[in-house]
């Protein structure tokens, strides 16, 4: 049921932009015609929403739903080695699938730093988190309430929550930091506008004497 109403969720708002697009719905006074921008404006719209709103509420609740001092003990230990442990597993998978790949057009494949980068970039990952990590406690109190095991369960997913947490707490701080630290440092400056279209030029000539030959 959850998963049936995120997808949804989603699949509602790509059937809305093509319709947006296209004009749809037709009539008079519910239509504004063809209008391919109003859905960049509205995801525009609700970005700033998401940013100063949903988002502050979210990571606030769930944030306030741990209490780490009543924790059994080797819950946030275990739960960290988790998250490292899918970190690292993500972190190389990246990497690793980066590599061949084309940059923009014309560019050669991206270099060892670039990819290193982008390992470093996937790591800042708390929404999903953030979102769906009291659901299974959520649903231990609805589906189990009154079963002989429902501590047992209640457990469970007091430790799932706190997993989620703790992953927040590694992955938007700690990524958030190797972003600023090591962007400048692996990234490669953008070549300015003059050395573009010199560059350009030499190619586009080269381009015809090679037509020539």
């Amino acid at each position: 049921m959850l998963s049936g109403g995120a997808l949804g969720a989603l699949v509602l708002g790509m059937v809305a932009a093509a319709l947006w697009r296209r004009g749809w719905p037709r009539h008079a006074a519910l239509g504004l015609g063809p209008a391919p921008h109003f859905s960049d404006d509205l995801e525009a719209a609700i970005a700033e929403i998401w940013d100063w709103v949903a988002e502050p509420i979210i990571f606030g609740t769930i944030g306030a739903s741990i209490n780490f001092s009543a924790l059994p003990a080797g819950v946030a230990a275990r739960a960290a080695l988790i998250v490292l442990t899918g970190l690292a597993v993500r972190v190389i998978a990246t990497f690793l699938t980066m590599y061949g790949q084309e940059g923009r057009a014309g560019d050669h494949p991206y270099s060892f730093r670039s990819r290193l980068f982008f390992a470093v970039a996937w790591t800042p990952k708390a929404t999903v988190q953030a979102v769906l990590s009291g659901t299974p406690l959520h649903l231990v109190k609805i589906l189990k309430s009154g079963a002989p095991d429902y501590d047992q369960w209640l457990q469970w997913g007091h430790e799932i929550q706190t997993t989620g947490v703790i992953c927040i707490l590694i992955c938007a701080t700690l990524g958030t930091l190797l972003v600023q630290v090591f962007g400048p440092k692996l990234l490669d400056e953008a070549p300015k506008a003059e050395e573009e279209r010199e560059c350009l030029t030499a190619l586009a000539a080269k381009a015809d004497s090679d037509a020539l030959l």
